[in-house]
Order: C-alpha cells, then structure tokens, then sequence
C-alpha cells in the first residue's frame, strides 16, 4: 500500500468517526491511533469543521407547543 492510499484511507475513516459511523471494535482501534497520531486527529478535526458548516445553512424551526 502506498503513502497516497495510507493518506486517502485515514481520511476516509477520518469521516466515519466524525459522523459517527463505526462500529464499537473499529472505533475503539481507531480512538488509540488518535491518541498517538496528530495528524489523524487533525483530519477528524478538518472533518468535524466541515460538518458543522453545514448546520449553518439550515434555518432554525421552533418544535410545535
């Protein structure tokens, strides 16, 4: 595997774990790799960023009495 596919497979599951898409064995592995890699923290960083613009483009709706 190369460093290009290494980057594109972190970023990718950088993604699931922002969106809350793994499982509990694949999230707890990649909770350790986060603790001991910055830059894959970063990605999830990046991608929660990401995210969270997106709720800026929803207007707000008061829930009914």
């Amino acid at each position: 595997m190369t460093d290009t596919t290494d980057r594109d497979d972190d970023e990718a599951l950088a993604g699931e774990y922002a969106l809350g898409l793994m499982e509990s064995d694949a999230r707890r592995a990649f909770e350790a790799r986060l603790a001991r890699e910055p830059a894959l923290r970063e990605q999830v960083r990046a991608w929660q960023e990401r995210l969270a613009s997106l709720a800026d483009e929803v207007a707000s709706v008061a829930p009914p009495p």
